[in-house]
């Protein structure tokens, strides 16, 4: 797990001192190591292998080479380590096999049984990290090595015999890579406060971004950023860009089925096992995220029976507020003989963190329950526990959130399925006993302008602002309900992939999600709806794979909590001096996007108890995220 960057120029030579000015500001994501390629791709390669070396000295020796062989750099690489397969100098980056050269961050799971392969085909290794396995696989296999890759990764990849650089990034776009191209250069970078350093891209908001965020609560579904000029590669994508700056991207994954044996739960626990099992891969410790419920619950459960002493972490509050999972964890813990860690997140504590979590996150983010992930990554940081499994991704691939019971009602009101939807909707109350979930069913089947007219009634954005992007309708979602789990794993999750990321990178932690081996969510969409969703029951096929494994007050569990925070108690009462502070001022009133008092009066609906806290908070992060970075300093 690492931090990269690098500037490839097509008409200048690119100053290492740039690149290492953005190097340093990755510090947190590798604090082990740092290390440089600088190169001339029409000629030869100069590269220093240590990070000891300053950057003067580094400078010296490249004006040395120049003088005598003509070298003028236009490939500058940057990378810092976390070390954690490999703990070597050998696992040192940018690493080369022959003139091929790879900045890259992320874990192949599969990287024994891979190199075995390659040794087979007559391949050697120096090394015994993953790094290397990228490098020999690509040798061999070109593009196709990343369908044999599993895990997560983004990396650069310098192929001297094409004159190419070579950007891939991950299925599910676990791993970030961001980008800025011009006529003139390419920059990347793990983060992009990074690429801002280099001074090569503008500092300007992309209200396209703003508006999708604001009006549908949606970050991280678009190659844009809120950055203008500063993309993303996209999950299961991969691009080559030549010397003349003429680039090509392309898809190189898509889900889709397969075929399904008929010992579907007995393949279930296999995959689910096996993932675990290579996720505990490290030469570090590995400890676990544990909120409480299914997801995390199961991970849990499956590690102690591989491994002994297991370290959860778990963020837990007083007795009775929303978002405490205390009997829960120590159900699981009490199982698994775990080693348990937790802490309290409060309210004053976000106060104090929030502008350092703004700065780690880079974008606006949907809710504060990210401060709860902040905590446990600090406090496995403090507890030293390197690498952490979680459960991310379960939840959108098996129908785990309440709105998906909203989807799933109007599809069968949509379809007329009248019997069904009745027997489903009896089910429901009798498990729940909740009645706002008809408010997402009346929704979702309303028609796409009409549901474009109750939105914008619901978020109060300034007229000209709405009209500009009035085209963009994100929520025009199929009518199918495997269709539509597909539709939010591409929209939804990657969100809660960066949030993950930059919350546990900020702590120098390295978090691993089994749930997302990419063989078991090609065999979880391939399931027949009613292993998904049946009879108010969520993730079916999950529960009964758990089965044994599971403490049964987890495995039957129906209400949805995750890594929460009381987030509309915080609202009303301890936050509301420093909520009110941020609606009153100057700044706010002045912005482009929305009538300041119109968002005022969505908090006061929150404190009558008539709005989501959701929606307060999109416009509160959006505020605090133009000050720290279109009005602040990045450093």
């Amino acid at each position: 797990m690492c931090g990269l960057c690098g500037i490839f120029s097509f008409k200048h030579k690119v100053a290492p001192a740039v690149v290492q000015k953005m190097n340093q500001l990755l510090r947190h994501r590798g604090p082990d190591d740092e290390g440089y390629l600088v190169a001339e791709t029409k000629a030869g390669v100069f590269s220093p292998r240590t990070g000891n070396e300053t950057i003067s000295a580094l400078r010296n020796r490249m004006e040395s080479v120049t003088k005598v062989n003509g070298f003028a750099p236009n490939l500058v690489f940057g990378h810092r380590r976390l070390s954690i397969i490999d703990l070597t100098e050998k696992g040192h980056q940018p690493m080369a096999l022959g003139n091929n050269w790879i900045v890259y961050n992320g874990e192949i799971y599969n990287y024994i049984e891979l190199r075995e392969e390659l040794k087979e085909r007559g391949h050697c290794f120096k090394t015994e990290s993953d790094t290397e396995v990228i490098l020999v696989a690509y040798s061999e296999w070109g593009v196709e090595c990343l369908h044999r890759l599993n895990g997560m990764w983004a990396f650069a990849l310098w192929d001297s015999r094409r004159k190419l650089l070579f950007c891939a990034r991950d299925r599910f776009g676990i791993k970030p890579f961001y980008y800025f191209l011009s006529k003139d250069h390419f920059v990347f970078a793990s983060e992009i406060k990074a690429i801002l350093a280099s001074g090569l891209s503008e500092i300007e908001p992309n209200d396209r971004a703003i508006y999708e965020f604001l009006a549908y609560g949606l970050v991280d579904h678009l190659q844009e950023t809120f950055f203008g000029g500063i993309y993303r590669l996209m999950p299961g994508e991969y691009m080559f860009i030549d010397e003349n700056g003429d680039s090509n991207f392309q898809s190189w994954w898509h889900l889709d089925k397969k075929g399904v044996s008929s010992d579907i739960t007995d393949n279930f626990r296999y995959l689910f096992k096996d993932s675990v099992r290579l996720r505990l891969r490290s030469d570090v410790p590995v400890g676990s995220c544990l909120s409480g419920g299914l997801d995390s619950s199961y991970i849990v459960s499956q590690m102690a029976e591989l491994v002994n002493n297991v370290n959860t972490f778990s963020a837990v509050y007083e007795k009775g507020l929303p978002g405490d999972e205390s009997e829960y964890i120590d159900v699981v813990v009490k199982k698994t003989d775990a080693i348990k860690h937790t802490v309290v997140p409060g309210p004053y504590e976000l106060t104090k963190d929030l502008q350092n979590i703004i700065y780690h996150q880079e974008e606006p983010f949907g809710s504060t329950s990210i401060f709860a992930q902040w905590k446990v990554m600090e406090l496995a940081r403090n507890n030293e526990v390197t690498v952490l499994l979680d459960g991310q991704g379960a939840d959108e691939q098996l129908g785990g959130y309440d709105k998906y019971f909203g989807i799933f009602f109007g599809i069968l009101f949509k379809r007329l399925e009248w019997i069904k939807l009745t027997n489903s909707i009896i089910d429901y109350m009798r498990l729940y006993k909740k009645r706002n979930i008809f408010a997402h069913t009346a929704y979702y089947t309303l028609p796409r302008k009409l549901r474009k007219i109750v939105r914008n009634r619901l978020v109060p954005l300034k007229t000209e602002f709405r009209k500009k992007y009035s085209h963009c309708h994100p929520d025009d979602y199929p009518n199918n309900f495997n269709e539509i789990l597909k539709y939010f794993i591409a929209n939804s999750m990657p969100q809660l992939l960066r949030y993950e990321d930059k919350n546990s990178m900020a702590f120098s932690r390295e978090t691993r999600l089994p749930f997302l081996d990419y063989r078991l969510v090609e065999l979880i969409y391939s399931l027949p709806v009613e292993l998904k969703i049946d009879k108010a029951v969520t993730k079916k096929i999950m529960r009964k794979a758990m089965k044994g494994n599971v403490p049964e007050k987890i495995r039957n569990r129906h209400d949805k909590v995750g890594f929460a925070t009381p987030e509309i108690e915080w609202f009303r009462n301890e936050l509301n001096p420093f909520i009110i502070k941020v609606l009153n001022s100057d700044r706010i009133r002045r912005r482009p996007y929305w009538d300041s008092d119109e968002v005022k009066g969505v908090y006061k609906s929150l404190m009558q108890g008539r709005s989501s806290s959701n929606l307060i908070w999109r416009f509160l992060s959006t505020e605090l995220w133009l000050q720290r970075f279109m009005e602040g300093t990045i450093h």
